[in-house]
């Protein structure tokens, strides 16, 4: 496996800064606020996902928040150098991230739906080639973040930087020359890819264990709802040792789900990280589940 980039974003890294300025406490509030309120919205897109509609939202959702960091940026004041770097090198990029990450996963929805395993191994090959490529290119700047070095910060992180005023890699849509730095982008571009390296990962080592599930459109009973909230009842089932004695895997479980309920899951362990980053709950559900059962009870 390709090294997976750990200079992951959050509360505990910026935790470090002891001496925070009342200031620099505001923007990053302001931001995570927004961070955190995109994340609740996008699970409840990928949670309600119904591949009838063509519709995706998600990185309108993404844009938006982001639009809303440069505007209060364009009238914003850093207290210090310090803040300007805390914010641009630890706050900002894990947001940006989000826009390249769904970027390339809407992307791998789509060529999953066709179901050529062919199209899906030209992606895996296209995707690690992009991430190395972009590695190589920025190696200095990579091992720099990688081995977490601070002391070329003022240079990386300064907005009023020379090393800022290149153009090559702004993300246009989504970033104001006058706003982020060059080098966030750059930082944000390798927190996307090395997700999507790891979970192009887990992708490949399922496929070679279980194959492309064949679908059974000939089932009585096809799945409607959304296929997160099936994968919530294969692992809640396998936890509790509903299947064959508890020697069933999850494996095992959803390709059988898979040929009785006609639907075609896809990479549940992908799925299953999803539903483990959630912020708005583990089991959404299986609680509505036991809602709508015990309302059931209830009214008889």
């Amino acid at each position: 496996m390709r090294h997976f980039f750990n200079y992951f974003i959050s509360l505990n890294h910026i935790n470090n800064h002891r001496f925070l300025t009342f200031e620099i406490l505001i923007m990053i509030v302001f931001t995570q606020k927004l961070h955190e309120e995109l994340i609740s919205k996008l699970e409840v897109l990928d949670k309600n996902y119904s591949p009838k509609n063509l519709e995706d939202h998600r990185l309108d959702l993404i844009t938006t928040a982001i639009e809303k960091i440069k505007h209060k940026l364009k009238s914003y004041t850093f207290g210090s150098d310090k803040d300007e770097i805390l914010f641009f090198k630890s706050v900002l990029p894990e947001t940006l991230s989000l826009y390249i990450y769904y970027s390339h996963v809407m992307e791998w929805g789509c060529i999953e739906k066709k179901g050529s395993e062919k199209a899906m191994y030209d992606f895996y090959d296209s995707m690690f080639t992009k991430a190395e490529n972009f590695r190589n290119e920025q190696k200095d700047f990579y091992e720099y973040c990688r081995d977490g070095k601070t002391d070329l910060d003022r240079i990386y992180f300064l907005r009023k930087s020379p090393m800022n005023r290149e153009r090559v890699y702004q993300i246009n849509s989504i970033m104001d020359p006058a706003s982020p730095t060059v080098y966030c982008g750059i930082l944000a571009k390798f927190l996307a890819y090395s997700r999507l390296e790891h979970e192009l990962h887990l992708s490949i080592q399922e496929n070679k264990q279980t194959g492309v599930p064949a679908i059974d459109n000939g089932n009585r009973l096809t799945w409607t709802l959304s296929k997160i909230s099936l994968v919530e009842i294969i692992y809640a089932l396998k936890e509790v040792k509903a299947f064959n004695h508890g020697k069933a895997d999850v494996k095992a479980i959803t390709e059988y789900f898979e040929r009785i309920f006609n639907i075609h899951i896809g990479n549940i362990y992908r799925s299953f990280q999803e539903i483990m980053s959630r912020k708005t709950g583990y089991a959404l559900f299986i609680d509505m589940l036991r809602e709508s059962y015990l309302k059931k009870i209830d009214d008889i």
